[in-house]
């Protein structure tokens, strides 16, 4: 593995285990057995590393956000999904976590931030727009709005989990999830 992944691999672990205030890029590149130095040739400094691991989780979840936002699965395929989702959340689990800290480390953090939620709301508008073309879709709802709240769920869901000291636990947020779901989308 080059050492630029492995930088990443290592800041990922670190920033999940102990929050990003709490780690260094010299505590990362200690824990890598390589210089300081080393570790800036290939990242500048904290905020170039987070905003690798940003762009990193994001690419991750285009393919699934994309499936998600056709809105014509079947409930089990949107429950898999979901699941899906939410796993690869939990990869990067101190980007929810510490998501206010880390908005304000750099306004390009803060704006790639936004972006990656923003792209979540639209997801799920679209979701819910493909299920109302097909009739499956409670007729009050507001789509912008439930869309809203199921991207703060799947944003926070996780990180609510460790703020109550749980471990995390996919598939109970991935539930919760979907009893919202439920009260949206009528399933077959």
């Amino acid at each position: 593995m080059k050492t630029n992944a492995r930088i990443l691999q290592q800041a990922r672990l670190m920033f999940n285990q102990h929050g990003v205030a709490e780690v260094s890029t010299v505590d990362i590149a200690q824990a890598l057995n390589i210089s300081p130095g080393n570790l800036y040739y290939h990242f500048k400094n904290k905020q170039d590393l987070l905003i690798q691991l940003c762009e990193q989780c994001h690419q991750r979840l285009r393919p699934i956000l994309e499936m998600l936002a056709i809105g014509q699965a079947s409930w089990q395929e949107l429950n898999l999904q979901i699941l899906h989702l939410l796993e690869l959340l939990a990869e990067s689990i101190f980007i929810t976590q510490d998501s206010l800290q880390i908005c304000g480390l750099s306004p390009k953090l803060k704006h790639r931030l936004q972006w990656m939620r923003q792209q979540l709301t639209d997801t799920f508008v679209d979701l819910f727009s493909g299920y109302a073309e097909h009739g499956a879709l409670r007729q009050d709802l507001q789509i912008p709005v439930a869309a809203h709240q199921m991207a703060l769920h799947c944003w926070y869901a996780l990180a609510d989990q460790r703020l109550q000291q749980q471990p995390i636990n996919v598939d109970l947020a991935c539930q919760q999830l979907m009893a919202q779901l439920e009260a949206f989308i009528r399933h077959e």
